[in-house]
């Protein structure tokens, strides 16, 4: 997948966040997802919002990525780095 968004990652200070941030960011980029649930195989722990946008947890911190994924075109961006239960950007 090509993955657009990432100037969002400054908001992350946590040094634990940002290293499993770069994992994660590894990990979409070899993603070959063609739909919600290939996701959900890959991150049970995902939870699925709306417009084809997919809110991921970061391990050990207070921190959530929301992410929109166009399958079709192979394209993930991220629209939110926030803490969890802020306004997801969308």
């Amino acid at each position: 997948m090509k993955l657009l968004g990432l100037e969002k990652i400054t908001v992350i200070e946590c040094e634990f966040a940002k290293k499993w941030f770069i994992s994660w960011i590894s990990e979409i980029r070899d993603a070959h997802w063609r739909g919600a649930e290939d996701i959900v195989k890959q991150f049970p722990k995902v939870s699925i919002l709306e417009n084809q946008c997919f809110e991921f947890s970061i391990h050990n911190s207070n921190w959530v990525i929301c992410l929109q994924i166009a399958f079709s075109q192979r394209v993930a961006i991220i629209k939110a780095v926030n803490i969890k239960g802020a306004n997801n950007g969308i």
